[in-house]
């Protein structure tokens, strides 16, 4: 029997405020929430700019973001992605699905209403297009920041009253059919391309303020106030931010979906757990075999670094598989693997799956980061499954770029879009398909703490995802 240590809960951030606090800072939204929780899939939409474009999990034929569908799977590499630095969510509202992804780089208020009138294609990404997707929510990101880069003193109120104006018409286009919203505002400023910089942070301050108060107008509009939160009070960054000023990072993702979650947890009820019920084929989920410290079926992989202090810990009430891992250079790594069989003979991690051509199956695992004192890094999750002929591989990652994460504890569910197989077991490789974590540490002396819990491979056994 190993060796099992027990930690307190993790805490959330400095500054974090839940959702719903009274001015003397008590949760009073969360009184009570424990008596129910969601356990049916919530439809995600994002709209906006940059911010709001969460990646691809679909082939470009495809318009049904519901899952993954992998149509040619013995010719090349397919690779879908949906980085950790762009959408998080599911990581604290697990039966989150993304059924839409609405947002464009570089647009302003006056395109996002625009995409409305323009040709219907698959790009487009239109209010239509969301709405035909039929979204329990969209996630907002139109203030837009992008509007903002020319403002001086001498036409910041007009400008600040065409974006509130536009705003305002996107806001009503969403909620007259029925779509909840959680308007992200805008997150805050610290790039170098805005013309007058505190002329750009004032009218971020004002514009926040003013989609605030629909609050009080729109019954199904929330607004996720930020402040204290990823920018201070005079809308300057303060924490997570990518090196460019403009987008969250890593960091500032994970505080974001925290947020996002709790509005969600009061307005649907909490999603606690994992997202894919019924029989995980994960035979050692729980880590109950282990040797030398690591789960058995795992394996653990490291360059330019060492791994130490392998063992079973309790963190936060979860079961995780950890270790220390030291660089001995810079942009040293570790991958922890977890080999899965798509074959009818059981091997490696997982009982046999059996798959047969489109059977629909859920990845999912918890993962934890704790570094000892903050570095810059890459993350990257992925499922890969691999064919026997051909060559086919096709690849799912949730990714993070290089990021700032700061000498704290984060714990996060990472979740894979449900995933359609196109071909039969015995043109998979049973010995070489897996899904796995790794993290990329720049800093010659970064230290961290890395784990794996709770790994879930489910066969969903239904034509379509039940969204």
């Amino acid at each position: 029997m190993p060796d099992i240590i027990t930690t307190g809960a993790a805490k959330s951030p400095v500054g974090l405020k839940l959702y719903g606090q009274d001015s003397a800072g008590n949760p009073g939204y969360f009184s009570g929430i424990g008596s129910f929780r969601r356990t049916t899939p919530l439809k995600i939409a994002t709209f906006g700019d940059s911010i709001a474009n969460a990646g691809s999990c679909q082939p470009s034929s495809n318009q049904d973001v519901s899952k993954v569908t992998a149509t040619t799977w013995v010719s090349g590499t397919i690779v879908y992605s949906l980085p950790r630095e762009k959408y998080a969510l599911d990581s604290f509202y697990p039966m989150a699905h993304l059924v839409f992804s609405g947002g464009v780089t570089g647009e302003g208020t006056t395109q996002m209403l625009a995409r409305d009138t323009a040709v219907a294609s698959i790009t487009r990404r239109a209010i239509k297009d969301l709405i035909d997707s039929g979204p329990d929510v969209c996630i907002l990101s139109a203030g837009s920041i992008n509007d903002l880069l020319s403002v001086t003193a001498g036409n910041s109120a007009s400008t600040i009253a065409t974006v509130l104006a536009n705003h305002i018409e996107i806001v009503n286009r969403l909620t007259t059919c029925g779509v909840v919203i959680v308007d992200l505002g805008i997150l805050g400023y610290s790039g170098v391309g805005a013309t007058d910089l505190a002329a750009t942070r004032a009218a971020i301050v004002s514009l926040n303020a003013s989609y605030a108060a629909l609050e009080s107008q729109y019954p199904n509009y929330h607004f996720a106030n930020l402040t204290d939160v990823l920018r201070d009070d005079t809308g300057a960054f303060i924490t997570g931010i990518s090196p460019d000023g403009t987008h969250p990072g890593y960091y500032a993702q994970h505080l974001l979906a925290e947020q996002i979650g709790n509005i969600l947890d009061h307005v649907f009820g909490p999603s606690i757990g994992y997202r894919y019920r019924g029989a995980n084929y994960v035979s050692n989920a729980l880590i109950t075999n282990v040797s030398s410290g690591l789960g058995v079926g795992f394996s653990v992989e490291t360059s330019a670094a060492t791994r130490s202090g392998t063992a079973i810990e309790i963190i936060d009430g979860k079961r995780f598989n950890t270790m220390t891992i030291t660089n001995t250079a810079a942009n040293g790594y570790c991958s922890i693997t977890m080999p899965f069989d798509p074959s009818a003979a059981a091997s490696g991690l997982t009982a046999a799956l059996g798959i047969v051509s489109g059977d629909i199956v859920g990845f999912e695992f918890d993962a934890i980061l704790q570094p000892a004192s903050q570095f810059t890094f890459n993350s990257q999750a992925r499922v890969d499954i691999r064919a026997n002929t051909g060559a086919g591989r096709v690849v799912i990652d949730r990714l993070s770029g290089a990021a700032v994460v700061p000498a704290t504890q984060i714990i996060e569910h990472i979740i894979f879009p449900p995933i359609v197989f196109g071909v039969e077991q015995a043109n998979l490789d049973q010995l070489n398909s897996r899904f796995s974590l790794a993290v990329f540490a720049a800093e010659a002396n970064a230290v961290y703490k890395l784990g794996i819990g709770n790994p879930r491979v489910v066969k969903l056994n239904q034509a379509l995802v039940n969204l």
